[in-house]
């Protein structure tokens, strides 16, 4: 919540402080969807801000003296790690003083976020459109900036100045297999000055959700703190090199490159170029080769400006010769608005060439020393998983493996269905399917062309199907299916064909692991923030006895647990504000106790699954924000997914009236149905019919809570509801 009063500390672990103050992202938290115009999806996106300096980081409203905050979006297809979105910069004005990366020595008041203390912006505030400055207006290596800002173009439209991507980048179906990435990054004059303002990005994955005609993005897994998105790249693809490029009285750069061997002595290289934060800015990108190298099929790609930035978005021109590859914008003394590649961006170059480059020379925009400098070629790391090829590819149920992390693995309860895919280019070969009963290995040998063996061959228990290679592929794909036992089980197994040009060499798929386990329920704890929302994905591993719920006649394998106390579908909310109007106009949501609640600072939030098919969220002494966790409240939110009923449970209450508006309640959100009905009072007992199919309850504050203790919904409409 924000609000203009001082807040509790509460110690949240010990980290060493920097010297001077240093603003980092703790956390990035639930996203706001905005809907779609003109081809593109706007979002917003909240930060918590951390200060892990030994100094107070100046936060003063109406003044320089303050951070911006900027936004953007990555996304990782097909190996090729790409920006696809990015946003104007929101203006700090008031700085709380929470806990969350540290024990808080709070500031008097909001001109300052003391040392230690975090500061929530949830998106609303991140995305409120007069509130965002130009992104040209910022220096990144200093931190200075104009204020009032001095661009200030009409908005006209949900888009305008907020983070936003084209649709086709978003749209799952031409985007297979896809990562998303959002990134946050502060920028202040005095983390700068002090030199703290490489640590200034993080980020946390995003899943992409329908809103509408367009998309929006959800939260997913945790917030990766004091790294750039660049640094995704390397944690999903460990064949990824990443190498920082500092410049001498500027900024920096981070580079990642990635490598893959495509036969016949050619390699296509694959880099991303990420301004972290130097004015300077680059404006040419060259690959010096040795001697000889025979260099192809060179592209680029970029992040175009909006909403007014005077930036050029035209591509850099490419050019070839002998010994080098190089693409450029036009030069600084041309046009001051190039298309450089300014902080906070990220530019990608291929090309396929038959050796690696010797060095790499990055020219910068701005006028000074150095006019450009040259890095040698970031050494690449050992691949340590195999990966599928067309000459030979394995995968259950569909599933695949992601770059060189690990092997493809699937985990089923007793009786349920596989679908074991086998495939190969190389009709008239010799194959083979070798299954052992343990798990995949990473490297356990390197053959010829860098083929990965990743099982264990010598294990006294490994089974070769056809008793070695007396076979010869003659169909492009075999599929058989897997019913799993009552028993746990433990299978790992990789398909091998000889390739028929390799003068007997070996082209192995990936590894696949095959894990049955048997189901006795789950319990799934869960950490939320002030104001936040977490994902719960149905099925295995955590809940496998329940894979989906039914909520308005819409099945559902993920659902949203809002730290506001409600669950949600489609998308989560960290709104304290609880309105008839917004539940019965926003996502589809049952409200166990919505009001502005605090489970960072007490009680728990647990999401449980029994064999019975029952899924429930419980909140159990969570405090009212603000209230120094005397005002507590119990509840649970099930879902019996056999009875097709949702239930409001174990309803109480401590510490004496609320002091905030709570709401209770089942909505199908801004479905089209009819009005709604509140029920103002629970007089009794048994059924209580309504004459809609959204149900309401709500206690203005101070209002003493009702004396009941469940309230039963059929979960295809709220229409009816069992009081007890």
């Amino acid at each position: 919540m924000r609000a203009f009063i001082a807040v509790l500390a509460f110690s949240c672990g010990l980290v060493a402080q920097a010297v001077g103050p240093d603003v980092i992202v703790g956390d990035l938290t639930t996203p706001d969807n905005y809907g779609t115009v003109g081809g593109l999806s706007a979002f917003a996106v909240g930060t918590t801000s951390c200060n892990i300096g030994n100094t107070i980081l100046q936060w003063q409203a109406n003044n320089p003296n303050h951070p911006v905050i900027g936004q953007t979006l990555y996304r990782l297809k097909d190996g090729k790690f790409e920006q696809i979105g990015t946003a104007w910069m929101k203006h700090g004005f008031y700085a709380l003083q929470d806990s969350l990366c540290q024990v808080c020595t709070p500031h008097p008041n909001g001109s300052a976020l003391g040392v230690g203390c975090s500061d929530p912006y949830v998106a609303s505030l991140n995305g409120a459109q007069n509130g965002l400055g130009a992104r040209s207006e910022i220096n990144a290596a200093n931190g200075s900036f104009p204020y009032p800002p001095i661009l200030n173009p009409a908005i006209t439209n949900l888009a305008s100045r907020r983070l936003q991507a084209p649709n086709a980048d978003l749209d799952p179906a031409l985007n297979m297999g896809a990562l998303y990435f959002a990134e946050a990054q502060y920028i202040t004059a005095d983390d700068a000055a002090a030199g703290n303002d490489n640590n200034n990005a993080s980020y946390r994955r995003m899943n992409i959700i329908p809103v509408g005609a367009g998309w929006g993005i959800t939260e997913t897994g945790p917030t990766v703190r004091e790294l750039s998105a660049l640094h995704a790249w390397v944690a999903t693809d460990p064949g990824v090199a990443l190498q920082n490029i500092d410049i001498v009285g500027d900024g920096r750069f981070e580079l990642g490159v990635k490598v893959t061997d495509l036969g016949a002595g050619m390699k296509q290289l694959e880099y991303a170029l990420h301004n972290l934060n130097s004015d300077r800015s680059a404006s040419s990108f060259t690959l010096n080769f040795p001697a000889g190298t025979t260099t192809n099929t060179i592209g680029f790609h970029d992040a175009g400006y909006h909403s007014g930035e005077p930036y050029s978005g035209t591509d850099w021109a490419s050019s070839s010769g002998p010994g080098s590859v190089g693409w450029a914008s036009l030069p600084y003394s041309t046009s001051v608005n190039a298309n450089a590649l300014r902080w906070g961006h990220t530019y990608n170059f291929r090309c396929i060439a038959s050796q690696l480059p010797s060095n790499i020379t990055i020219g910068l925009f701005k006028p000074g020393v150095p006019t450009s400098v040259t890095i040698g070629s970031p050494v690449m790391p050992v691949p340590q998983w195999q990966v599928n090829t067309a000459t030979a590819s394995m995968s259950i149920d569909g599933a695949t493996n992601n770059g060189f992390v690990g092997p493809i693995t699937v985990t089923r309860i007793p009786g349920t269905t596989s679908t074991l895919s086998v495939g190969s280019s190389a009709v008239g070969s010799p194959w083979e399917l070798v299954v052992v009963p343990e798990l995949a290995l990473p490297t356990v040998a390197v053959g010829p062309q860098g083929q990965i063996l990743n099982i264990n061959i010598a294990n006294p228990a490994s089974i070769m199907l056809n008793g070695g290679f007396a076979s010869v592929w003659s169909a492009p794909l075999w599929i058989t299916s897997l019913v799993a036992p009552p028993v746990a089980l433990t299978l790992s197994a990789q398909f091998a064909v000889i390739t028929p040009t390799g003068g007997g060499l070996l082209s192995l798929s990936a590894a696949n692991e095959y894990l049955v386990v048997p189901c006795s329920g789950g319990t799934q704890p869960l950490t939320l923030g002030d104001d936040d929302s977490v994902s719960v994905a149905l099925g295995f591993p955590n809940h496998c006895s329940v894979n989906a719920v039914t909520f308005y006649g819409t099945s559902y394998t993920t659902l949203f647990v809002n730290s506001n106390g409600s669950v949600s579908f489609i998308q989560g909310t960290g709104d304290f504000s609880p309105t008839a109007a917004a539940f019965n106009s926003q996502m589809p949501r049952l409200a166990g106790h919505w009001s502005d609640l605090e489970p960072n600072a007490a009680g728990t939030v647990t999401a449980t699954s029994s064999l019975a098919g029952v899924f429930k969220v419980s909140f159990v002494n969570v405090p009212e924000w603000g209230s120094g966790n005397t005002k507590q409240c119990t509840f649970d939110i099930a879902f019996d997914t056999v009875a097709g009923n949702c239930a409001v449970q174990n309803y109480g209450h401590s510490g004496g009236a609320w002091s905030s508006d709570t709401l209770v309640g089942i909505s199908p959100g801004s479905a089209p149905t009819s009005t709604s009905v509140a029920f103002s009072s629970f007089l009794g007992l048994g059924a209580q019919n309504g004459a809609a199919t959204r149900s309401i309850y709500q206690l203005t504050p101070g209002a003493a809570p009702q004396g009941f203790s469940s309230i039963t919904f059929p979960s295809a409409n709220g229409a009816a509801f069992l009081v007890q």
